[in-house]
Protein backbone atom coordinates (compact mmCIF):
# COMPACT_ATOMS: atom_id res chain seq x y z
CA UNK A 1 0.00 0.00 0.00
CA UNK A 2 1.28 3.60 -1.22
CA UNK A 3 2.23 5.78 2.31
CA UNK A 4 -0.37 7.90 2.60
CA UNK A 5 0.33 12.22 2.08
CA UNK A 6 -2.06 13.85 3.48
CA UNK A 7 -3.93 15.98 0.74
CA UNK A 8 -3.68 19.54 1.02
CA UNK A 9 -7.20 20.38 0.88
CA UNK A 10 -7.98 18.03 4.04
CA UNK A 11 -9.71 20.75 5.53
CA UNK A 12 -12.27 21.28 2.99
CA UNK A 13 -12.96 17.88 2.90
CA UNK A 14 -13.72 17.95 6.48
CA UNK A 15 -15.63 20.81 6.15
CA UNK A 16 -17.96 19.06 3.30
CA UNK A 17 -18.49 16.21 5.42
CA UNK A 18 -19.32 18.10 8.48
CA UNK A 19 -21.95 20.22 6.53
CA UNK A 20 -23.17 16.80 5.38
CA UNK A 21 -23.72 15.63 9.12
CA UNK A 22 -25.34 18.80 10.07
CA UNK A 23 -22.17 19.94 12.00
CA UNK A 24 -22.28 23.78 12.83
CA UNK A 25 -19.94 24.30 15.49
CA UNK A 26 -16.94 26.03 14.62
CA UNK A 27 -14.23 23.77 12.42
CA UNK A 28 -11.89 21.40 14.10
CA UNK A 29 -10.60 18.76 12.08
CA UNK A 30 -13.26 15.97 13.14
CA UNK A 31 -17.25 14.59 12.26
CA UNK A 32 -18.13 13.82 15.83
CA UNK A 33 -21.65 13.95 17.15
CA UNK A 34 -23.42 13.42 20.03
CA UNK A 35 -26.28 11.40 19.79
CA UNK A 36 -28.92 12.18 22.51
CA UNK A 37 -32.12 10.68 22.38
CA UNK A 38 -35.10 11.80 23.77
CA UNK A 39 -36.49 8.76 24.99
CA UNK A 40 -35.21 5.86 27.21
CA UNK A 41 -33.10 2.92 25.90
CA UNK A 42 -34.95 -0.05 24.34
CA UNK A 43 -33.30 -3.05 24.83
CA UNK A 44 -34.26 -5.39 21.88
CA UNK A 45 -32.27 -8.07 20.58
CA UNK A 46 -30.82 -7.36 16.98
CA UNK A 47 -29.85 -9.57 14.24
CA UNK A 48 -27.99 -8.53 11.41
CA UNK A 49 -28.11 -10.65 8.25
CA UNK A 50 -25.56 -9.79 5.98
CA UNK A 51 -27.01 -11.95 2.50
CA UNK A 52 -24.25 -12.90 -0.02
CA UNK A 53 -24.34 -11.25 -3.38
CA UNK A 54 -28.69 -10.02 -2.99
CA UNK A 55 -28.59 -7.29 -5.09
CA UNK A 56 -32.17 -5.48 -5.54
CA UNK A 57 -32.27 -6.53 -9.32
CA UNK A 58 -32.87 -10.43 -7.71
CA UNK A 59 -36.20 -9.76 -6.28
CA UNK A 60 -37.90 -8.77 -9.91
CA UNK A 61 -37.59 -4.23 -10.22
CA UNK A 62 -36.97 -3.13 -13.75
CA UNK A 63 -38.36 -6.28 -15.33
CA UNK A 64 -36.11 -8.42 -13.78
CA UNK A 65 -36.17 -12.14 -12.89
CA UNK A 66 -37.96 -12.52 -9.14
CA UNK A 67 -36.33 -15.27 -7.61
CA UNK A 68 -37.26 -13.74 -4.09
CA UNK A 69 -40.37 -14.65 -3.02
CA UNK A 70 -39.79 -15.46 0.57
CA UNK A 71 -37.55 -12.01 0.90
CA UNK A 72 -40.05 -10.16 -1.17
CA UNK A 73 -42.31 -10.93 1.90
CA UNK A 74 -40.70 -10.14 4.42
CA UNK A 75 -40.18 -6.75 3.09
CA UNK A 76 -44.18 -6.58 2.90
CA UNK A 77 -43.96 -7.06 6.79
CA UNK A 78 -40.91 -5.14 7.13
CA UNK A 79 -39.41 -1.23 6.59
CA UNK A 80 -37.55 -1.61 3.35
CA UNK A 81 -35.33 0.98 1.88
CA UNK A 82 -35.53 0.24 -1.97
CA UNK A 83 -32.12 2.70 -2.39
CA UNK A 84 -29.99 1.55 -0.17
CA UNK A 85 -26.58 0.36 -1.85
CA UNK A 86 -23.84 -1.20 -1.00
CA UNK A 87 -20.20 0.59 -0.09
CA UNK A 88 -18.52 -2.04 -2.50
CA UNK A 89 -18.20 -5.24 -4.41
CA UNK A 90 -16.82 -7.54 -2.22
CA UNK A 91 -17.63 -9.58 0.58
CA UNK A 92 -15.10 -7.72 3.01
CA UNK A 93 -16.29 -4.48 1.76
CA UNK A 94 -19.85 -4.98 3.29
CA UNK A 95 -18.93 -5.91 6.34
CA UNK A 96 -16.65 -3.44 7.15
CA UNK A 97 -18.88 -0.84 5.96
CA UNK A 98 -21.95 -2.52 8.26
CA UNK A 99 -19.62 -3.10 11.23
CA UNK A 100 -18.10 0.12 11.39
CA UNK A 101 -19.54 2.95 10.20
CA UNK A 102 -17.10 4.20 7.65
CA UNK A 103 -17.15 3.81 3.77
CA UNK A 104 -14.87 1.66 1.72
CA UNK A 105 -11.59 3.23 0.23
CA UNK A 106 -10.48 1.67 -3.67
CA UNK A 107 -8.29 -0.62 -3.29
CA UNK A 108 -7.28 -1.61 0.52
CA UNK A 109 -8.80 -4.71 2.28
CA UNK A 110 -10.12 -2.89 5.01
CA UNK A 111 -11.02 -6.27 7.13
CA UNK A 112 -6.88 -6.97 7.46
CA UNK A 113 -5.98 -3.39 7.36
CA UNK A 114 -8.23 -1.17 9.68
CA UNK A 115 -7.04 -2.94 12.90
CA UNK A 116 -5.65 -0.27 15.19
CA UNK A 117 -8.28 0.12 17.45
CA UNK A 118 -12.02 -0.89 17.23
CA UNK A 119 -14.39 1.19 15.41
CA UNK A 120 -17.69 2.55 17.24
CA UNK A 121 -19.57 -0.49 16.48
CA UNK A 122 -23.21 -1.77 17.52
CA UNK A 123 -20.85 -4.60 18.67
CA UNK A 124 -18.76 -2.07 20.95
CA UNK A 125 -21.65 -0.15 22.05
CA UNK A 126 -24.06 -2.77 23.45
CA UNK A 127 -21.53 -4.72 25.02
CA UNK A 128 -21.46 -1.88 27.48
CA UNK A 129 -25.38 -2.49 27.87
CA UNK A 130 -25.02 -6.38 28.66
CA UNK A 131 -25.61 -7.48 25.60
CA UNK A 132 -24.52 -10.94 24.22
CA UNK A 133 -22.29 -10.47 21.10
CA UNK A 134 -21.97 -12.78 18.16
CA UNK A 135 -21.00 -13.32 14.89
CA UNK A 136 -22.01 -16.39 12.35
CA UNK A 137 -20.15 -17.34 9.51
CA UNK A 138 -21.02 -20.12 7.15
CA UNK A 139 -17.23 -20.90 6.60
CA UNK A 140 -13.84 -21.03 8.24
CA UNK A 141 -14.09 -17.41 9.92
CA UNK A 142 -10.38 -16.49 9.31
CA UNK A 143 -11.01 -16.29 5.73
CA UNK A 144 -10.41 -12.40 5.25
CA UNK A 145 -9.46 -12.08 9.06
CA UNK A 146 -13.57 -11.58 9.58
CA UNK A 147 -12.83 -13.64 13.27
CA UNK A 148 -9.97 -10.95 13.83
CA UNK A 149 -11.62 -7.71 13.11
CA UNK A 150 -15.48 -8.69 14.26
CA UNK A 151 -13.82 -9.77 17.66
CA UNK A 152 -11.51 -6.69 17.65
CA UNK A 153 -14.99 -4.66 17.26
CA UNK A 154 -17.63 -5.87 20.03
CA UNK A 155 -19.08 -9.24 18.52
CA UNK A 156 -17.29 -11.58 21.37
CA UNK A 157 -18.70 -15.23 20.32
CA UNK A 158 -17.92 -16.76 16.83
CA UNK A 159 -19.80 -19.15 15.28
CA UNK A 160 -19.22 -21.00 12.10
CA UNK A 161 -18.87 -24.26 10.31
CA UNK A 162 -16.57 -25.87 12.71
CA UNK A 163 -19.59 -25.75 15.42
CA UNK A 164 -20.94 -28.57 12.80
CA UNK A 165 -19.81 -31.92 11.90
CA UNK A 166 -17.74 -32.00 8.70
CA UNK A 167 -20.13 -33.35 6.56
CA UNK A 168 -22.60 -30.08 6.84
CA UNK A 169 -20.43 -28.47 4.43
CA UNK A 170 -20.92 -28.77 0.84
CA UNK A 171 -18.63 -26.14 -0.86
CA UNK A 172 -15.59 -23.97 -0.45
CA UNK A 173 -18.38 -21.29 0.89
CA UNK A 174 -19.24 -23.71 3.78
CA UNK A 175 -22.18 -24.75 5.19
CA UNK A 176 -25.33 -23.97 3.31
CA UNK A 177 -27.52 -21.24 4.76
CA UNK A 178 -30.46 -22.82 6.53
CA UNK A 179 -27.84 -25.01 8.39
CA UNK A 180 -26.50 -21.29 9.43
CA UNK A 181 -29.71 -20.29 10.34
CA UNK A 182 -30.46 -22.79 12.78
CA UNK A 183 -27.02 -23.27 13.96
CA UNK A 184 -28.09 -19.26 14.79
CA UNK A 185 -31.91 -20.40 16.81
CA UNK A 186 -29.57 -23.19 18.16
CA UNK A 187 -27.30 -21.33 20.34
CA UNK A 188 -29.49 -18.33 21.07
CA UNK A 189 -31.90 -21.01 22.55
CA UNK A 190 -29.26 -22.74 24.67
CA UNK A 191 -28.06 -18.69 26.53
CA UNK A 192 -28.51 -19.84 30.37
CA UNK A 193 -30.13 -16.47 30.79
CA UNK A 194 -31.96 -13.87 29.56
CA UNK A 195 -29.51 -11.21 28.64
CA UNK A 196 -30.43 -9.07 24.94
CA UNK A 197 -28.40 -10.01 22.17
CA UNK A 198 -26.47 -8.64 19.25
CA UNK A 199 -25.33 -11.43 16.54
CA UNK A 200 -24.48 -10.45 13.07
CA UNK A 201 -25.02 -13.32 10.17
CA UNK A 202 -22.95 -13.70 7.18
CA UNK A 203 -24.66 -16.17 5.05
CA UNK A 204 -22.46 -17.62 1.62
CA UNK A 205 -24.99 -20.07 -0.45
CA UNK A 206 -25.64 -17.57 -3.14
CA UNK A 207 -22.02 -17.19 -3.91
CA UNK A 208 -19.98 -19.34 -6.53
CA UNK A 209 -19.40 -22.13 -6.54
CA UNK A 210 -23.01 -22.67 -6.16
CA UNK A 211 -24.28 -25.76 -4.54
CA UNK A 212 -27.78 -26.70 -3.16
CA UNK A 213 -27.95 -28.91 -0.79
CA UNK A 214 -30.06 -32.28 -1.67
CA UNK A 215 -31.82 -33.40 1.78
CA UNK A 216 -34.20 -30.79 1.63
CA UNK A 217 -38.05 -30.68 0.66
CA UNK A 218 -37.19 -26.82 -1.54
CA UNK A 219 -36.38 -27.71 -5.42
CA UNK A 220 -35.45 -24.69 -7.09
CA UNK A 221 -36.74 -24.85 -10.60
CA UNK A 222 -34.74 -21.65 -12.34
CA UNK A 223 -32.69 -21.94 -15.41
CA UNK A 224 -28.88 -21.45 -14.26
CA UNK A 225 -27.09 -23.03 -11.53
CA UNK A 226 -26.58 -19.56 -10.03
CA UNK A 227 -29.79 -18.58 -10.26
CA UNK A 228 -30.92 -21.92 -8.48
CA UNK A 229 -28.98 -20.38 -5.35
CA UNK A 230 -30.35 -17.61 -5.35
CA UNK A 231 -33.87 -19.52 -4.98
CA UNK A 232 -32.38 -21.68 -2.57
CA UNK A 233 -30.58 -18.81 -0.18
CA UNK A 234 -34.45 -17.32 -0.23
CA UNK A 235 -36.43 -20.37 0.59
CA UNK A 236 -33.67 -20.52 3.95
CA UNK A 237 -34.35 -16.74 4.89
CA UNK A 238 -38.03 -17.65 4.63
CA UNK A 239 -37.99 -20.96 6.57
CA UNK A 240 -35.14 -18.71 9.36
CA UNK A 241 -38.18 -16.18 9.85
CA UNK A 242 -41.12 -19.13 10.29
CA UNK A 243 -38.43 -20.38 12.33
CA UNK A 244 -37.62 -17.12 14.36
CA UNK A 245 -41.65 -16.22 14.71
CA UNK A 246 -41.90 -19.45 17.15
CA UNK A 247 -39.43 -18.40 19.37
CA UNK A 248 -39.73 -16.69 22.87
CA UNK A 249 -37.63 -13.91 21.74
CA UNK A 250 -38.85 -12.86 18.34
CA UNK A 251 -41.17 -9.91 19.75
CA UNK A 252 -38.27 -8.67 21.54
CA UNK A 253 -35.85 -8.59 18.29
CA UNK A 254 -34.93 -5.96 15.53
CA UNK A 255 -33.94 -8.06 12.05
CA UNK A 256 -32.18 -6.49 9.87
CA UNK A 257 -32.03 -8.03 6.30
CA UNK A 258 -29.26 -6.37 4.11
CA UNK A 259 -26.63 -7.61 1.46
CA UNK A 260 -23.16 -7.43 1.41
CA UNK A 261 -22.93 -6.20 -2.43
CA UNK A 262 -25.34 -7.10 -5.13
CA UNK A 263 -24.65 -8.75 -8.38
CA UNK A 264 -23.88 -8.13 -11.82
CA UNK A 265 -26.81 -7.82 -14.28
CA UNK A 266 -26.27 -6.77 -17.86
CA UNK A 267 -27.57 -3.50 -19.03
CA UNK A 268 -26.86 -2.02 -15.65
CA UNK A 269 -23.98 0.36 -16.49
CA UNK A 270 -20.22 -0.17 -16.81
CA UNK A 271 -19.90 0.46 -12.90
CA UNK A 272 -23.48 -1.78 -12.60
CA UNK A 273 -25.73 -0.39 -10.43
CA UNK A 274 -26.93 -3.86 -9.75
CA UNK A 275 -23.58 -4.53 -7.97
CA UNK A 276 -24.23 -1.70 -5.55
CA UNK A 277 -28.30 -1.18 -5.11
CA UNK A 278 -29.34 -3.92 -2.75
CA UNK A 279 -32.36 -4.33 -0.49
CA UNK A 280 -32.35 -2.46 3.32
CA UNK A 281 -34.95 -4.20 5.61
CA UNK A 282 -36.00 -3.53 9.40
CA UNK A 283 -38.22 -6.48 10.51
CA UNK A 284 -40.03 -5.87 14.36
CA UNK A 285 -43.32 -5.78 13.89
CA UNK A 286 -43.57 -4.64 17.86
CA UNK A 287 -41.98 -1.51 16.70
CA UNK A 288 -42.06 -0.93 13.27
CA UNK A 289 -44.89 -0.11 10.67
CA UNK A 290 -44.59 -1.70 7.69
CA UNK A 291 -43.69 0.60 5.06
CA UNK A 292 -41.38 1.48 1.69
CA UNK A 293 -39.07 4.10 2.02
CA UNK A 294 -37.21 5.76 -0.90
CA UNK A 295 -34.77 7.80 1.27
CA UNK A 296 -31.53 6.95 0.06
CA UNK A 297 -28.48 5.05 2.06
CA UNK A 298 -25.71 3.41 2.40
CA UNK A 299 -23.75 0.64 4.48
CA UNK A 300 -22.30 2.92 6.96
CA UNK A 301 -25.93 3.72 7.96
CA UNK A 302 -26.60 1.18 9.65
CA UNK A 303 -24.92 1.60 12.64
CA UNK A 304 -26.64 4.46 13.56
CA UNK A 305 -30.14 3.49 12.12
CA UNK A 306 -30.24 0.81 14.37
CA UNK A 307 -28.69 2.88 17.68
CA UNK A 308 -31.43 5.41 16.79
CA UNK A 309 -34.40 2.29 16.66
CA UNK A 310 -32.85 1.35 20.15
CA UNK A 311 -32.54 5.06 21.40
CA UNK A 312 -28.96 4.10 21.96
CA UNK A 313 -26.81 7.08 23.42
CA UNK A 314 -23.53 7.90 21.76
CA UNK A 315 -20.95 9.82 20.02
CA UNK A 316 -21.02 8.97 16.30
CA UNK A 317 -17.69 9.26 15.10
CA UNK A 318 -18.43 7.25 11.65
CA UNK A 319 -19.70 8.05 8.21
CA UNK A 320 -23.46 7.07 8.92
CA UNK A 321 -27.06 8.86 9.54
CA UNK A 322 -30.45 7.28 11.34
CA UNK A 323 -32.00 7.43 7.76
CA UNK A 324 -35.13 6.88 9.54
CA UNK A 325 -34.86 10.16 10.46
CA UNK A 326 -32.65 12.26 8.59
CA UNK A 327 -32.21 12.08 4.63
CA UNK A 328 -28.78 11.57 2.72
CA UNK A 329 -28.88 14.16 -0.21
CA UNK A 330 -26.34 11.62 -1.65
CA UNK A 331 -24.73 8.66 -1.44
CA UNK A 332 -21.51 7.27 -2.66
CA UNK A 333 -19.23 3.58 -3.07
CA UNK A 334 -16.25 2.12 -4.43
CA UNK A 335 -15.50 -0.30 -6.61
CA UNK A 336 -11.67 -1.03 -7.17
CA UNK A 337 -11.08 1.09 -9.56
CA UNK A 338 -14.09 3.23 -9.90
CA UNK A 339 -16.16 5.59 -7.33
CA UNK A 340 -19.83 6.53 -8.00
CA UNK A 341 -22.29 8.41 -6.66
CA UNK A 342 -26.12 9.28 -6.32
CA UNK A 343 -28.01 11.70 -5.84
CA UNK A 344 -31.74 11.72 -4.35
CA UNK A 345 -33.10 12.71 -8.25
CA UNK A 346 -31.42 9.67 -9.42
CA UNK A 347 -28.92 10.90 -11.03
CA UNK A 348 -25.76 8.68 -10.82
CA UNK A 349 -22.04 9.45 -11.62
CA UNK A 350 -19.45 7.13 -11.94
CA UNK A 351 -16.00 7.19 -13.06
CA UNK A 352 -13.96 4.31 -14.30
CA UNK A 353 -10.37 5.29 -13.34
CA UNK A 354 -8.12 3.01 -15.24
CA UNK A 355 -10.12 4.09 -18.51
CA UNK A 356 -10.67 7.40 -17.71
CA UNK A 357 -14.12 7.69 -18.26
CA UNK A 358 -17.05 9.49 -16.55
CA UNK A 359 -20.53 9.02 -16.62
CA UNK A 360 -23.44 10.30 -15.78
CA UNK A 361 -26.49 8.15 -15.53
CA UNK A 362 -30.39 8.11 -14.51
CA UNK A 363 -30.34 5.45 -13.09
CA UNK A 364 -34.26 4.91 -11.60
CA UNK A 365 -35.41 3.42 -15.35
CA UNK A 366 -31.94 2.22 -16.52
CA UNK A 367 -32.39 4.75 -19.28
CA UNK A 368 -28.84 4.51 -21.13
CA UNK A 369 -28.41 7.72 -22.18
CA UNK A 370 -25.07 9.45 -21.05
CA UNK A 371 -25.81 13.28 -19.32
CA UNK A 372 -22.48 13.59 -18.07
CA UNK A 373 -21.88 16.72 -20.79
CA UNK A 374 -25.23 17.94 -20.68
CA UNK A 375 -25.56 18.30 -17.04
CA UNK A 376 -22.01 18.91 -16.19
CA UNK A 377 -22.41 20.74 -13.08
CA UNK A 378 -24.47 18.23 -11.50
CA UNK A 379 -21.62 15.36 -12.61
CA UNK A 380 -19.00 17.78 -11.42
CA UNK A 381 -21.32 18.04 -8.23
CA UNK A 382 -21.85 14.72 -7.18
CA UNK A 383 -18.03 13.71 -8.13
CA UNK A 384 -16.65 16.23 -5.69
CA UNK A 385 -19.34 14.98 -3.03
CA UNK A 386 -17.98 11.31 -3.74
CA UNK A 387 -14.39 11.98 -3.83
CA UNK A 388 -14.98 14.51 -0.42
CA UNK A 389 -16.37 12.23 1.71
CA UNK A 390 -14.18 9.58 0.64
CA UNK A 391 -10.44 12.06 1.46
CA UNK A 392 -12.37 12.80 4.93
CA UNK A 393 -13.11 9.38 5.81
CA UNK A 394 -9.65 7.91 4.36
CA UNK A 395 -7.83 10.79 6.68
CA UNK A 396 -9.88 9.75 9.75
CA UNK A 397 -8.86 6.05 9.23
CA UNK A 398 -5.24 6.82 8.72
CA UNK A 399 -5.31 8.61 11.37
CA UNK A 400 -6.78 6.16 13.64
CA UNK A 401 -7.80 2.81 12.40
CA UNK A 402 -5.27 1.82 10.09
CA UNK A 403 -2.59 -0.86 10.64
CA UNK A 404 0.59 -1.08 8.38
Amino acid sequence: TQPYIVPNEIDKYILFARNNFGINSPYIKSIDREILPDAAFKPYNVVIVCMESMSIYKTGINDSENLTPSLNQIIKESVFFDRFFSSGIHTFNGLFSTCSGFPNMLTEHSLRRYTRKPFTTLGNLLLKKNYRTSFFSTHDPVFDNMEGFFKLNGYENIYSSADLPNNKSISVTGIPDHELFDLFIKVTNSYPDKKPFLSFLMTGSDHGPWAVPEEIPFKPDAATEEKRATQYADWSIGEFMKAAKKQSWYDNTIFVFLADHGYVVNGTYEMPISYHNIPLIFHCPKLLKPAINHNLGQQCDVNATVAGILNLKYKNDGFGKDILKEKNSFVYFTADDKIGCIDDQGFFFYELISQRTKRLRKYLTLDQRDYYVKCKSKSDSLEYAAKSMLEAAKYFIRKDYFSN
